[in-house]
């Protein structure tokens, strides 16, 4: 390998996330960015501008900005540069696109690392995984062996740090003001670090306190998309039929805050008897969960918080999942059934995963859909009912129930 180089990191998407959190972890430890984007004129943009402003707004009166510079940015098409980056020693990937996107991402970096496998056996690199799905590095680990020939197979195994994160930091829109200073500019929470798999990574690890060691991502990964992602799809199912715009608006709503705050709750007892969390531990983190959502500088909207219910219907994803896991530990989840039920009732015509949702359950009803879209067979008949009982009870009047004798 060369001579002891900067080392770089390729952040793959130069989005709210790619550009709005990853490059400042990395920009922190002293590493070379350098962006792949698909859109061409995002790619044309950064370019042009050498910089652009992070705004973190994390409270009332509580803001910083950060500014980017000094980068490089390349298109996707741009295949042997990034092959080029990816081959150095001590280069990171990190991946921050949608899940969807994964399998062309990891076929686009596949030539890159078959390269780094047959010149430099000994070296290693790290692909930290910003993919908002639950233990995404599995899924990248079949995707890898499936772009990757067998000669390489070694190298994946012994030498590629597959790193699963947990990224606590919320990117709505940046202002009109904030985006007449500067066009590029990005609006996020500023939450102030990014929990990574500590067993995961291959020496060195980027020197940061941005980066958090984690002994038990797993456990970090569930909590978040149990909770956060969670009190989203509570304030989007409920606070839309409402007539709300946005999640600060939403969670103001007396009966909607009761939902969420009960939906969180019932999360948090399966969180704490499957993972150790003690109940004060949840309680805290979702009051801390809820404090956030209320930033009215934050304008999550929610037609994208709600976005795509076939797949936050799933049986692991953010309602099903704590529903079933609250069940396991001998609470009811009255609460996030409902919220399940208005899923079921969440229109939105652009939207191709919440079309399909709609068209089967005007086909084959109610109860046929609870079991197709959640994942439930025979032995969770229970939650079957109470969603559909719910469902019964609210659907043409949009009633919010406050408790179980409602149903």
């Amino acid at each position: 390998m060369a001579m002891e180089q900067r080392p770089e990191v390729v952040i793959w998407g130069a989005g709210k996330i790619g550009r709005g959190f990853l490059a400042e972890i990395f920009n922190d430890a002293g590493y070379g960015l350098t962006f792949v984007e698909q859109h061409e004129g995002l790619v044309k943009k950064l370019r042009d501008a050498k910089g652009y402003t992070i705004n973190k707004v994390m409270g009332q009166d509580v803001n910083e900005r950060v500014r980017i510079t000094g980068y490089e940015v390349y298109s996707t098409k741009a295949v042997d540069i990034i092959s080029g980056k990816i081959i150095k020693e001590n280069t990171i990937i990190a991946i921050a696109v949608y899940h969807a996107a994964l399998p062309e991402v990891v076929k686009a970096l596949a030539p890159g690392i078959i390269k780094k496998a047959r010149l430099f056996p000994d070296s290693t690199l790290n692909i930290v995984l910003c993919v908002n799905m639950l233990h995404p590095s599995s899924y990248c680990r079949r995707l890898l062996e499936q772009n990757l020939p067998e000669d390489v197979y070694v190298y994946l195994e012994n030498n590629i740090g597959l790193i699963d994160s947990v990224v606590m930091r919320t990117a709505p829109e940046a202002t009109r003001e904030m985006l007449e200073e500067d066009p590029l500019a990005l609006l996020n929470n500023g939450y102030p670090e990014m929990p990574v798999d500590k067993k995961a990574f291959k020496p060195p690890i980027p020197n940061t306190k941005m980066l958090r060691l984690s002994d038990n991502i797993r456990a970090e990964e569930v909590r978040k998309i149990y909770t956060l992602n969670t009190a989203h799809a509570v304030l989007a199912y409920l606070g839309i039929p409402r007539g709300f715009e946005y999640a600060a608006g939403s969670i103001r709503h007396p009966d909607i805050r009761y939902v969420l705050e009960g939906a969180l709750r019932e999360s948090g007892r399966g969180l704490a008897g499957e993972f150790g969390f003690s109940n004060e531990e949840m309680d805290k983190w979702n009051g801390e969960i809820i404090k956030s959502i209320e930033n009215p500088a934050l304008k999550e909207r929610l037609d994208r918080l709600g976005f795509d219910t076939r797949r936050k219907l799933k049986r692991d994803d953010r309602l099903t999942g704590p529903a079933l896991l609250s069940m396991k530990y001998g609470t009811t989840p009255f609460f996030l059934a409902q919220v399940i039920a208005y899923a079921f009732m969440f229109h939105q015509p652009r939207d191709e995963g919440t079309r399909r949702v709609q068209h089967y359950l005007k086909e084959k009803g109610i109860k046929s859909a609870i079991k197709k879209f959640c994942g439930l067979g025979r032995e969770e008949q229970q939650l079957v009912t109470l969603i559909e009982k719910i469902y019964n009870r609210v659907k043409g009047t949009g009633a919010i129930i406050k408790d179980m004798d409602e149903i």
